[in-house]
């Protein structure tokens, strides 16, 4: 209530009314799940339900979240897409065996920062806890590779000194390796340069499971005649490859067989030939 006069000294007042609206978060249209059971090397997807803001007066805002309290325990192998909010699960290390993860599932207001729900959610990872420490060995398997002789018309070969799973190797080639080629002009820029295009031929020739050829294209001048002289060099190196998987890369001739395996198996190194 404001009070005051006026001019002829008459009272006046002013009453002000101000009527409260509820404001909720908008929420699923119905429960989401919230609780998961999987095991290492499962692939599980979840899309969270449609939603709706009882008010009408926002548009909502999904994401995940680590959950307070449990920072560590967030699960690494969870990838959220948020354009189809949909939850992916890929679990693939099997320090991962036996844990329990955490995570929270946030529904807010875009425009708020404080109108939001979190739905807490667990992921149980079946199959036996591994003490860390007591199997703190990592085994690395140094699966090397050499890239062979060239020919002029650009054709070569990749040469590895383990057998590999070449089913494998081919659905994933692109994502564990880069293939580059340096010429006279890096001395100045240091440019590493991209070929116009990189065809593996044969993965596996004539059914040996440690060769892959391939045929390489580039630009003009060059076209098919590159690598001839001696300031060119092609590299195909390793990149790190989140979702390597080395039971699947290697064949059962490998290390994976040996009674006394424990632990990791990784390929590491890089290659080059000019």
């Amino acid at each position: 209530m404001i009070r005051n006069c006026d001019n002829l000294n008459r009272l006046l007042e002013l009453n002000l009314y101000i009527t409260i609206l509820t404001n909720t978060h908008p929420d699923f249209s119905s429960d989401p799940q919230t609780s998961w059971t999987m095991a290492v090397n499962d692939t599980v997807s979840y899309k969270l339900p449609g939603w709706s803001d009882p008010e009408g007066n926002d548009n909502a805002e999904i994401y995940v979240s680590k959950m307070d309290g449990q920072e560590t325990k967030y699960p690494p192998f969870m990838l959220f897409e948020n354009s189809t909010s949909t939850i992916n699960f890929r679990p693939r290390d099997f320090w991962d065996s036996g844990e329990n993860f955490f995570f929270s599932v946030v529904i807010k207001e875009s425009n708020s920062d404080s109108v939001l729900y979190s739905y807490y959610c667990t992921v149980t990872m079946l199959g036996e806890k591994f003490d860390k420490e007591a199997h703190n060995v990592v085994h690395w398997v140094d699966v090397s590779y050499d890239i062979l002789d060239i020919n002029a018309d650009s054709t070569g070969a990749m040469l590895f000194s383990e057998p590999v799973n070449m089913t494998y190797l081919e659905q994933h080639f692109y994502f564990m390796f880069k293939v580059f080629y340096r010429d006279i002009s890096y001395r100045e820029n240091k440019e590493d340069k991209n070929l116009v295009n990189f065809v593996v031929d044969h993965y596996g020739w004539q059914g040996n499971n440690s060769i892959v050829n391939f045929t390489m294209e580039f630009e003009k001048p060059y076209l098919l005649g590159l690598l001839l002289k001696k300031s060119d060099k092609l590299y195909i190196n390793r990149r790190d490859y989140d979702d390597f998987n080395a039971t699947e890369f290697f064949l059962s001739t490998s290390i994976l067989d040996l009674p006394d395996y424990e632990g990791d198996v990784v390929y590491r190194g890089n290659s080059s030939w000019h």
